[in-house]
């Protein structure tokens, strides 16, 4: 799923730098972008996966949690954070226009920068979706407690819905400012970016755990190719929901979570390795890596040909994005991911033998 999800957030970069010729094929990329949201579906399937397996052979499980969810992610996010502000510095810029300042990297550094507009995507290309994704951390014991059954989760997405909906109405407003005219675009994409906007799509997640976990010896491939058409007509149907600069609402943002989830639902039981193969194990492998190192490729790839390759058009473009993002992605998984991990399951150790 990790692998589909890069490639998707890539064709959106991508499309973004060539400007494809056809309308079909611009709103074809910029579908792409729903790919962080198939990370989400991806993500809280995993976790809801390594608690069952490690619940009840820990002491300290709450901190041995956080610890491991730390290493993970931070190592990579670090030297994201460096490296862009090297790149970038801290003037002006889309998602800040007054600026970087070292509040913004304070809080991104400890990613709290989820939660003002100027801050939630500025400091880190990409960075709002490590926001979002910690938020949900920090709210998966309870979920871990509390939601124990396919339906239970089913309540979780209506609730996170509901939930969504009087966050955007009622707390939203108190942590935008008003922005003037031309600047709209930061609150609308704010309320799409923070973790009340990807909450179903995270509790989506969860539901497909349960359902993996209710047929996990009921492999039915029959099953499993009806979920991808499923998930295929779904994703047709919300084809034209993505208008950039503009988000999509919550609703739509939901049932992308949906196909996701049928999309993962298809992998497990189809077995086929048409979809499930090396090329696409590998992507998901380095995907974390790759996510910061595509947007730094984009940097220099613009800065030498602004209006995407001589030749080839957007196809060759986002082969060559892969692939070059690909093998600098290994080395930087193998660099900085790896030994992060390894150092969080020190630190688990070291806690458990106290």
């Amino acid at each position: 799923m990790r692998g589909y999800a890069i490639l998707g957030v890539v064709l959106t970069h991508t499309g973004q730098w060539t400007r494809p010729a056809s309308a079909w094929a611009a709103q074809f990329c910029a579908n792409g972008a729903m790919g962080v949201q198939l990370f989400f579906v991806a993500s809280a399937f995993a976790l809801f996966l390594s608690n069952e397996r490690r619940h009840g052979h820990e002491r300290r499980s709450l901190a041995d949690f956080f610890l491991r969810r730390f290493f993970r992610v931070a190592p990579m996010f670090y030297a994201g954070l460096l490296f862009f502000l090297w790149l970038a510095g801290t003037g002006p810029r889309l998602w800040a226009p007054r600026g970087i300042s070292p509040l913004d990297v304070g809080l991104t550094a400890l990613f709290l920068h989820g939660w003002h507009p100027e801050t939630i995507n500025a400091v880190v290309p990409g960075g709002w979706s490590i926001a979002a994704e910690v938020s949900f951390y920090l709210l998966l014991p309870f979920f871990f407690h509390l939601v124990t059954s396919r339906t239970r989760a089913l309540v979780l997405v209506v609730g996170t819905l509901a939930l969504g909906r009087v966050a955007d109405d009622w707390l939203a407003p108190l942590l935008t400012p008003p922005y003037p005219a031309g600047f709209e675009y930061l609150t609308e994409n704010f309320r799409f970016y923070w973790i009340f906007g990807e909450l179903p799509v995270f509790a989506l997640g969860i539901v497909l755990y349960f359902v993996w976990r209710d047929r996990r010896d009921k492999s039915d491939a029959t099953a499993g190719w009806i979920a991808l058409a499923l998930a295929g007509l779904l994703g047709a149907a919300l084809f034209h929901q993505m208008k950039p600069p503009l988000p999509p609402p919550l609703p739509a943002v939901t049932l992308y979570g949906v196909a996701f989830a049928l999309f993962g639902f298809a992998l497990h039981q189809t077995h086929s390795r048409l979809l499930v193969n090396p090329a696409i194990v590998f992507l998901g492998r380095v995907s974390y890596s790759l996510y910061f190192v595509h947007f730094a490729l984009f940097q220099f790839l613009y800065l030498r040909w602004p209006a995407g390759l001589p030749a080839g058009g957007t196809l060759a473009a986002f082969a060559l994005v892969v692939a070059l993002g690909g093998a600098i992605s290994y080395v930087t998984y193998r660099v900085v991911e790896l030994p992060g991990i390894a150092l969080g399951r020190r630190a688990v150790a070291r806690l458990e033998t106290r």
